[in-house]
């Protein structure tokens, strides 16, 4: 999840700044209403992550977790969006069989994965607003792309290589977030690696 990749390495301010009209965010991803500290497991992705440090601390590593993903949820720096009927249905058939029949029928070498309810809400609202899909899971990304390949998915390295050329980031700063933090300490799950010639960056 690209919000809890920024938000977890301290740096939801990058994200918020690369998001000119503001991050929106679905409710399954974040719902507004879920405040922690929680004494019930809460229903969105983000605030799960808070209930599941709570319960298995590790001093320092989930500490920090919790500390960082409560300011973001009492921070402006984030807007929910409620979605339309459409977006509902729209959602609920981005995880059916029937997409992935048309995937695979559209995209000779599209391959299932499963897709997790909060990223289907965040493409449905996406391809019916015409907004930028900022997402870094498999799943969602090709099923889109096989679907909808107008709609623009922006995958975490390149979130970084645009904070690089509209100068929120020095390159090198850039790498060692997406190499290092995101990649060995938060486990982003990718082959691809932010490189630097200069102030130049690219995604390999």
């Amino acid at each position: 999840m690209v919000l809890a990749m920024f938000v977890d390495a301290g740096q939801a301010q990058l994200l918020s700044d690369l998001a000119s009209a503001g991050l929106n965010i679905t409710p399954t991803i974040l719902e507004p209403e879920e405040c922690p500290p929680f004494s019930n497991p809460p229903t969105s992705e983000f605030a799960k992550g808070i209930y599941e440090a709570q319960s298995n601390r590790v001093a320092g590593i989930d500490d920090q977790r919790i500390q960082l993903r409560t300011a973001f949820i009492q921070s402006n720096s984030w807007q929910p969006v409620d979605l339309l009927d459409e977006e509902l249905k729209l959602a609920y058939y981005l995880q059916s069989r029937q997409a992935r029949d048309v995937a695979r029928a559209r995209a000779s070498g599209f391959r299932y994965k499963r897709i997790h309810p909060g990223e289907a809400e965040c493409a449905a609202v996406a391809i019916n607003r015409g907004w930028e899909l900022w997402t870094d899971d498999g799943g969602i990304v090709g099923l889109v792309r096989a679907l909808y390949p107008d709609c623009q998915v922006v995958r975490t390295c390149a979130l970084l290589v645009r904070a690089v050329q509209r100068g929120l980031i020095p390159c090198a700063d850039a790498a060692h977030l997406y190499n290092t933090v995101f990649r060995v300490q938060l486990g982003l799950r990718t082959s691809v690696s932010l490189r630097c010639d200069g102030e130049q960056a690219t995604c390999r």
